[in-house]
């Protein structure tokens, strides 16, 4: 008996202690991303959470890569946008810390935004000059940018350049987001 990983046997592997999970693996000795041997990670402690997000006692990972600095212990997955993670001191964006960015209160809206007490986020980026505590967004729209917007005369094509763009409030004013996919 023996494991394999897309037509490739996985030598390492222990058929008889092996699991398949979602976009993770593990015996009783090892864990797997890829058909890869994750070095240093615990299987015995392993947790595959969502979204390529997991952890193990010591470590947090997205996509088979260590998240440096995050506190596997206090880590969970948003689970409006599965992209972030926070743990009890930062957020995490694909792996990445999102510097400056509180956790506290920290949950997404939609998959363009999300919000903790203090900071609002649009695509990843912070809203400046905005009240967190009563942002709300009205309406999202995917464009074309103009002069192309106007010149389109036939079923657009996935290549050409998008704009999202938000009509959002807050107590203080209405105003519009925008972001080039």
């Amino acid at each position: 008996m023996a494991v394999y990983y897309q037509g490739e046997r996985l030598i390492e592997a222990d058929p008889g202690s092996f699991e398949a999970l979602n976009v993770y693996a593990r015996d009783k000795t090892r864990v797997y991303f890829g058909g890869q041997v994750m070095e240093g990670i615990d299987p015995s402690s392993f947790v595959e959470l969502t979204a390529g997000w997991a952890k193990d006692r010591s470590h947090a990972l997205y996509k088979g890569g260590i998240v440096e600095g995050a506190d596997p212990a206090s880590l969970t997955v948003d689970k409006v946008d599965p992209d972030y993670a926070l743990d009890s001191r930062q957020v995490f964006y694909k792996g990445n810390l999102m510097p400056g960015v509180d956790p506290l209160g920290f949950t997404c809206i939609d998959r363009r935004f999300c919000k903790n007490t203090t900071q609002v986020l649009f695509m990843n980026s912070l809203v400046s000059d905005v009240d967190a505590a009563t942002f709300t967004v009205d309406s999202c729209s995917t464009e074309y940018p103009k002069p192309l917007n106007q010149m389109l005369c036939t079923a657009p094509r996935p290549s050409l350049p998008q704009l999202v763009v938000c009509q959002v409030h807050d107590k203080n004013r209405s105003f519009s987001l925008e972001r080039k996919l």
